[in-house]
């Protein structure tokens, strides 16, 4: 097996969060982002919540359009990218998700599940995140 460089993981996570930033941000409905960033998420995609909620795809459509622009001034950032697992069907990755917003800030720990597609694209199958006290 041909280990993907990590660097490919740490891009998809880190756009993925742009794209969350940018939807939130947004100061009209903007279905061209919310398209843009479901289609990073699995059919088969699963999470579980900060506050212990099940979210499969179409819920986290729903919770995605509901935040359209509901965070005005979030700012996103993604650090201390470990990768746990790696086969040739994806990889599992912890990472640390920083949310600031007027002046709060926010950090979560989250664990990914990331599918290989054919062709190479990485999409999220599962995600879980807490956060940190």
């Amino acid at each position: 097996m041909t280990m993907t460089p990590i660097h490919i993981y740490f891009q998809e996570i880190a756009d993925t969060c742009v794209l969350i930033e940018r939807l939130f941000n947004a100061s009209t409905p903007d279905d061209a982002t919310h398209a843009e960033l479901l289609a990073h998420f699995s059919p088969e995609f699963s999470m579980l919540t900060t506050a212990g909620q099940r979210l499969d795809r179409a819920a986290l459509a729903q919770f995605f359009a509901t935040m359209t622009g509901r965070k005005q001034g979030l700012k996103i950032d993604v650090a201390d990218l470990v990768l746990l697992h790696e086969s040739e069907r994806g990889a599992v990755l912890t990472y640390a998700e920083t949310q600031t917003l007027n002046g709060d800030v926010e950090v979560r720990l989250a664990t990914v599940l990331l599918d290989r597609q054919e062709g190479g694209a990485l999409r999220w199958r599962h995600l879980q995140e807490t956060t940190r006290t």
